[in-house]
């Protein structure tokens, strides 16, 4: 009876070795560095970042879509 008590013990010790291994790897926060686009550029209209080498690019100023490098281009002619 010794014996049973001591495997089922060995199985639990295990199993909850295993969960807990596999809870933290889960929580490990992302590596840190350049995401696989290259550098970050905040839209010049709205503010989001995007990945340098999709941006739309005017003169300094970089846009996340053609049409946000439109309308930018407007408010700054209407002003």
């Amino acid at each position: 009876m010794g014996l049973v008590r001591l495997l089922l013990l060995i199985v639990v010790a295990v199993l909850a070795y295993r969960m807990l291994r596999g809870w933290l790897s889960k929580r490990s926060p992302p590596p840190k560095g350049l995401i696989a686009g290259g550098h970050m550029v905040a839209c010049n209209h709205c503010g989001l970042f995007v990945p340098e080498t999709e941006a739309v690019k005017c003169g300094n100023r970089f846009y996340c879509t053609e049409e946000h490098r439109r309308l930018h281009d407007q408010g700054a002619a209407n002003n």
